[in-house]
């Protein structure tokens, strides 16, 4: 935190025991990874906090005890370990996306399909973006994208479609068809909904796992993207695979 006096430490024993104090409860989990035998790594997720300095202090040595390769992420969760030999080396995000010209959906008929999983949800956007189609105004949102209970959703306009329990991956299918929409998951129609408002394209994108700022992207991974400027029958939505 950005004063003395809220803090957590983590120890880890010669064999690789991790403790963690956590008396200030600054830390919603923490782990261990044992990378090789002679390298183990240690992660903590801070929860949200309004905090803008972080000081990292490093308590006495052992003999043979050696300690970096120190990384700071804006996500609620660890990402991968950060192989670095005699450099430094930065991770910077991804930035995966389609030009609309040429791609944009042909009103008012249009599908998508995607395989995707996600590693974990960030907790400063209501839903980490899938597929986003550059929507221009919150009237006229057009993505699809994952809920911060977990759950698949679809918004079109101020409407929506979300799914019963929380998925993490899988196909899904977007169908947009005249006055309504639907959303389809691993072969099973989720819902459907009207649609209302239809966006413009200001930043000429359809943004790939990340919103339409480019800003705020999602971790996960996204394959076999299919569009068509037609709308899909309920019985080849099912059929995606």
């Amino acid at each position: 935190g950005p004063n003395v006096g809220f803090t957590a430490s983590i120890s880890v024993s010669a064999l690789g025991a991790l403790s963690v104090s956590n008396s200030d409860n600054i830390l919603s989990s923490w782990g261990l990874e044992t990378v090789s035998s002679s390298l183990v790594r240690v992660f903590a997720v801070i929860k949200p906090t309004t905090a803008t300095v972080y000081r990292l202090y490093r308590g006495s040595p052992v003999a043979g005890e050696t300690f970096g390769s120190f990384q700071l992420e804006a996500w609620p969760f660890a990402t991968s370990y950060i192989k670095t030999t005699g450099a430094v080396t930065t991770r910077s995000t991804d930035s995966a996306f389609l030009p609309s010209a040429g791609n944009r959906f042909f009103k008012p008929f249009f599908s998508v399909a995607f395989s995707w999983r996600v590693i974990g949800i960030r907790t400063d956007i209501a839903d980490n973006r899938l597929i986003d189609f550059d929507n221009d105004a919150s009237a006229n949102r057009h993505y699809v994208g994952i809920a911060q209970d977990g759950k698949l959703a679809a918004q079109f306009g101020t409407n929506r479609v979300v799914s019963s329990s929380p998925i993490s991956g899988g196909v899904s299918v977007l169908v947009v068809n005249g006055s309504t929409f639907s959303l389809y998951h691993n072969g099973v129609k989720i819902g459907e909904a009207p649609v209302t408002g239809w966006s413009g394209s200001p930043n000429g994108k359809i943004n790939l796992l990340c919103n339409n700022t480019g800003l705020l992207q999602s971790a996960g991974s996204m394959r076999d993207l299919k569009m068509w400027m037609s709308a899909l029958t309920d019985a080849q939505a099912k059929a995606v695979k």
